[in-house]
């Protein structure tokens, strides 16, 4: 038989977990060889848990029961103003799809030369100039900001000019 590609996913890792762990004869099977210390901790560490799950469900119903009653009111709003729902839908689609203008990191490394000052904020890859400095045997720590918002190479510049 040739190893043919299933057209189905692959099984979950948590859904062949949950499937094992309630499986009784697997269970009792792990169970055979622990004490009946060892089942305790084991129970109360479950029972832990099912309370977690249990909050936590909690916790997300009565947030959809807000969110539900939050829309509620819009709806009746909108309809007292004779706002159709479709217009709604319209208005919130284009809202939602609105692009959000990415946040600026603010630079946390920072060098100067002839050709201008460059900044970066520490996240993705480092920038070119940095790769640059790091190859010709510079520090990246000789271009991290200080709290004083200056460098170690600016501060010791300071220094030198005091």
């Amino acid at each position: 038989m040739s190893d043919e590609i299933k057209s189905e996913a692959a099984p979950n890792i948590n859904e062949v977990l949950r499937s094992r762990l309630i499986n009784r004869r697997l269970l009792s099977a792990v169970a055979k060889g622990l004490t009946s210390d060892q089942l305790d901790k084991a129970i109360a560490v479950l029972h832990e848990i099912k309370q977690q799950t249990i909050e936590r469900e909690e916790a997300e119903r009565r947030a959809r029961e807000q969110e539900e009653a939050g829309l509620r009111e819009i709806y009746e709003l909108a309809k007292a103003k004779n706002i159709l729902p479709e217009r709604m839908a319209e208005f919130f689609g284009a809202i939602a799809s609105e692009q959000k203008e990415p946040k600026k990191l603010p630079p946390k490394y920072r060098m100067r030369d002839d050709a201008g000052v460059y900044e970066w904020g520490g996240k993705g890859p480092a920038p070119h100039w940095l790769k640059q400095a790091e190859d010709s045997g510079r520090n990246r720590d000789e271009f991290l900001i200080g709290d004083d918002g200056l460098t170690a190479l600016e501060r010791s510049a300071q220094q030198i000019q005091a």
